[in-house]
């Protein structure tokens, strides 16, 4: 079971779902709309909402205007491709692969939320996967290859913000994966459709589109966020409305 808190620009999307493993199928057991500019009454209706889920696994979503996920690949060269790769070796791998991705994204995530280094914050990184030679290993202990690909994912968040957010949550329920929303919209996509080439991926907010640029390239899949402009869904219902 899932609890999704969907943080938009003014409204607090919440949807409970049970997925149905066998059946490959998901529910939706409850979808909930609250603005977050609550007062005394929402917040205490908001907290009674969420403590009948608690025990469930809660993602949280963010804006782009809140947190960014990127989705990196990381490609070594093994100096000797005949050696099945061990334990300290992945280790070693997966170690050097997250800070690199760390170091070349840290400092632009936080131009593109309009931040300073120390006022974001990583909350969650994640590994999707290694290929060794072009081909996906499960399992990749005592397994031989000389290119060695580490595929993750981080995200970076409004350090504020998400104080705030983690002071009034850690009191009724836990997360385990946040994550903002557009990069995982984009990587989601991607990973249905496989793209031959790059691409531009759009997510209508209200108030602004934001885009995703992916790059389909011999080290393997980005994905980051490339820019937003100034027009939401807002804009085109004030253009459909003055047109009827």
């Amino acid at each position: 079971n899932f609890l999704i808190l969907n943080f938009q620009d003014d409204v607090l999307e919440v949807a409970a779902l049970k997925a149905d493993y066998p059946n490959k199928e998901i529910k939706s057991v409850r979808v909930s709309q609250i603005p977050l500019n609550f007062s005394g009454d929402k917040l205490k209706r908001l907290f009674l909402l969420l403590a009948s889920f608690q025990f469930y696994k809660t993602i949280i979503i963010f804006s782009s205007r809140i947190a960014l996920t990127d989705y990196e690949s990381v490609v070594f060269t093994r100096e000797d491709p005949k050696k099945a790769i061990d334990e300290s070796e992945l280790d070693n791998l997966i170690s050097q692969a997250l800070w690199r991705v760390f170091n070349e994204r840290r400092r632009e995530n936080a131009k593109n939320l309009d931040l300073s280094d120390l006022e974001i914050l990583l909350t969650d990184t994640m590994l999707s996967g290694l290929k060794l030679d072009g081909k996906l290993c499960f399992s990749p202990l005592k397994n031989r290859g000389r290119r060695a690909e580490i595929q993750l994912s981080q995200t970076f968040v409004n350090r504020a913000y998400y104080r705030q957010v983690e002071s009034f949550l850690s009191k009724i329920i836990k997360p385990v994966f946040r994550a903002g929303g557009g990069g995982v919209a984009a990587h989601a996509l991607a990973s249905r459709i496989a793209p031959q080439s790059n691409f531009i991926f759009a997510r209508v907010e209200k108030e602004r589109t934001d885009l995703f640029f992916g790059a389909t390239e011999k080290t393997g899949m980005k994905i980051n966020f490339f820019d937003y402009f100034k027009w939401g869904a807002n804009n085109l219902y004030k253009y459909v409305a003055g047109e009827l």
